[in-house]
């Protein structure tokens, strides 16, 4: 292997060590090769992140990131260790605006952050406009006529200085889209106050400005500090969109796993609960933000669709914590968290049966051993949390099941043992994904788990010189690694379960020209989905869950007001139906298979998988068959003859998903869908499938 492509794939681990966040295979020629008797319920799952509003799926909660100037006022990384900019904009229009990370104060009794802005204006005679002051993007656009609260903290230094504040666009900054108020700073004083701010216009992507105004030209410096503040639409409280809720119907969503990713090692689920006044500021990915999907909102939309919740518990946090987490959730409205609920506003408990301990490899599990051997360090650190978890949960008469964290995406990785020998600290996170799962199931444990928890991320590589053929191959080969991984590196260590609670394909580039994340969005990444998710059929795993709902990378919607599905969300729609059906024997007369010559990513050299895929189960309100075929052929329909334990035959709605161009996309349109047509099937029982498809066949 190349050097090169060595340090492409130390990008990758980093990424998906780091992330969160961060196909298909095979089935062979027959379906259902298991013993099991259904398709697990939660199987056709999806990950909803807590932060930026749940990317635009929930209305109703705080505007604005980081209330507090803390990235300001220090040194900001984000969960990669990279160095954040500002996230508040100086304005200082021959003023000057500093941050202090010292003092402040919060009059109006909410958490107090260290730190405030200090602006400062000189009133001269060449300025004609007197103002300077921070300006910020809004995580939400704004609509027209509608009202906002601005509530903040001020100290007026030595008198009681005006300010003013208004929206903007943030594609035209310097026109106001609201209503200018000019409250009083404190008059040496820190006061809290609120006022409105009326939208004149809609705006996609809004921004607040906040200023000090200075009235006169006499050489006087005025001086004001903010602190502490707060914007959300007036009378409003965090709610799931409608059109989020029927975008989660349409795709046949069984369960969501929440707060989603390596998120959940920052997260404080006692800071996502009360009113949004209430709730404190947690740090995201690229900066601090207020939950405004937390547990109440997630827990309650998991109720009114009927869909499993997974809840990802900090165990970083300690014992405590995590098991006043689940007597907040279990726990009678008699005991100490149940009381707090019912003061939120819920009295009974939550059904939650999941319940997911941390998330992926990582050097912040570490503990005290060496980033190489953070698996040793994880199993020292977790089993007391699983313990006390499982504990608590029985004496409140609940029954349980918690996951411990193995890694199945690149066991059969050829440079992985290379990479992972070779000296020096570069390559620690190579060894920490090479030492894992003898680490994390070797004689240390991990204690009482039920299940193993585990994310896959099907390969995908650009290369100028591959056709488009060699790419689709590549995207095809990701279920089958899976299912090598499992049989051959994860089976023989442990018996328990999988649970896959993050998937999706990764792709490997040579040229960082090409827009990568197109790839995350075209029609043959939502082939790689259902390639994936076929794969987990056959593997008998307990539950998956696709990253994620509405991310902009790898979401499965492209807009949450509109709901539009991209092709990943297409792949679970065309295959949720088989949530919790009985499963049929069923096989094709197609024996023709795929051979990767040359390994590639997560790929090994020779892996072999079938060109066709089938599978069947009885259709759970008709009684009826229903069977899914998955063509990975590039260039040729395939007509086949189905052979079932007991004859089928009749009328059926049969649903395709099909597109002469790999690389269509929604994103601006719908150029890829699912079509609906009507047939109908005599024994012999032979069916005609487009190349690259994936077809379900409904009999009535």
């Amino acid at each position: 292997m190349k050097r090169n492509k060595i340090s492409h794939f130390i990008i990758y681990l980093l990424f998906i060590v780091s992330c969160g966040g961060g196909g298909g295979g095979a089935g062979g020629t027959s379906g259902n090769p298991s013993s099991a008797e259904a398709y697990p319920a939660l199987l056709f799952g999806i990950n909803m992140e807590w932060e930026n509003n749940a990317y635009s799926s929930v209305s109703g909660g705080e505007l604005l990131r980081d209330r507090s100037f803390r990235m300001n006022h220090t040194a900001f990384y984000d969960v990669f260790g990279t160095l954040k900019n500002p996230l508040w904009e100086k304005y200082e229009n021959g003023g000057s605006v500093t941050f202090s990370s010292t003092g402040g104060d919060s009059p109006a009794g909410e958490e107090n952050y260290p730190g405030y802005a200090e602006i400062s204006r000189t009133g001269d005679s060449t300025s004609v406009a007197k103002f300077s002051g921070v300006s910020q993007r809004l995580l939400d656009k704004i609509s027209n006529g509608s009202t906002y609260e601005f509530t903040f903290s001020s100290y007026g230094v030595g008198q009681a200085e005006i300010l003013t504040m208004y929206l903007f666009d943030v594609g035209n900054p310097g026109v106001p889209i609201s209503n200018s108020p000019y409250p009083s700073a404190g008059n040496n004083t820190w006061l809290r106050q609120t006022v409105t701010l009326t939208a004149t216009a809609d705006a996609e992507n809004p921004g607040i400005l906040i200023v000090l105004y200075h009235p006169n030209n006499d050489g006087s410096t005025r001086t004001v500090y903010l602190d502490e503040m707060r914007l959300s639409k007036s009378g409003a409280t965090p709610a799931v969109k409608t059109s989020v809720k029927n975008a989660l119907n349409d795709m046949g969503v069984t369960s969501v796993r929440w707060p989603g990713g390596t998120l959940v090692d920052f997260f404080d689920w006692k800071s996502s609960i009360g009113t949004t006044a209430q709730r404190g500021e947690i740090q995201g990915f690229a900066d601090y933000q207020t939950p405004v999907f937390g547990l109440h909102e997630f827990l309650n939309l998991c109720e009114e669709l009927n869909m499993e919740p997974v809840i990802q518990v900090n165990f970083l946090k300690g014992t405590t914590e995590a098991e006043e987490l689940v007597e907040y959730i279990l726990g009678s409205d008699s005991t100490a968290q149940g009381a707090i609920r019912k003061a939120n506003g819920r009295t009974a408990p939550w059904n939650v049966r999941y319940f997911e301990i941390g998330n992926e490899p990582s050097k912040a599990y570490r503990g005290i051993y060496s980033e190489s051997d953070a698996a040793l360090g994880y199993s020292l650190l977790v089993k007391p949390v699983n313990e006390a978890v499982k504990t608590k949960a029985l004496s409140l008469g609940k029954s349980i099941k918690i996951s411990g964290i193995i890694e199945p995406s690149f066991q059969l990785a050829e440079w992985l043992a290379a990479v992972a020998a070779m000296p020096g600290a570069a390559y620690d996170p190579v060894r920490l994904i090479y030492n894992w799962n003898s680490g994390a199931l070797g004689a240390s444990g991990f204690g009482s788990v039920d299940l193993l928890d585990g994310h896959f991320y099907g390969f995908r590589e650009y290369d100028p010189l591959m056709t488009q053929e060699g790419v689709l191959n590549a995207v095809m080969a990701s279920g089958a690694t899976l299912e090598k991984t499992m049989s051959d590196k994860i089976s023989p260590l442990s018996a328990l379960p999988l649970i896959l609670t993050e998937y999706h394909l990764f792709p490997e580039h040579k040229d960082t020209k090409v827009p990568q994340i197109n790839y995350l969005h075209d029609f043959q990444s939502g082939l790689g989905i259902a390639d994936i998710i076929i794969s987990l059929m056959k593997l008998d795993a307990a539950g998956a869950h696709l990253y994620s709902f509405a991310h902009p990378y790898f979401g499965a919607v492209q807009n949450t007001d509109t709901a539009r599905l991209r092709p990943a969300g297409l792949a679970m729609k065309m295959l949720s139906p088989f949530a919790g059906e009985e499963k049929l024997t069923v096989s094709a007369d197609n024996t023709e298979t795929v051979t990767i010559a040359t390994g590639s990513g997560n790929i090994p050299s020779g892996l072999v998988y079938p060109v066709v895929s089938v599978f069947a189960s009885k259709n759970s309100s008709t009684g009826k068959t229903r069977i899914v075929i998955l063509n990975r052929s590039f260039g040729s329909t395939k007509t086949l003859t189905l052979t079932f334990g007991s004859p089928v035959e009749g009328s059926a709605d049969i649903f395709t998903y099909s597109n002469s161009d790999l690389t269509a996309g929604n994103e601006t349109g719908v150029n890829v869908s699912i079509t609906e047509t009507t047939g109908s099937f005599t024994v012999p029982f032979t069916v005609t499938v487009p190349a690259h498809s994936l077809t379900r066949i409904d009999m009535k």
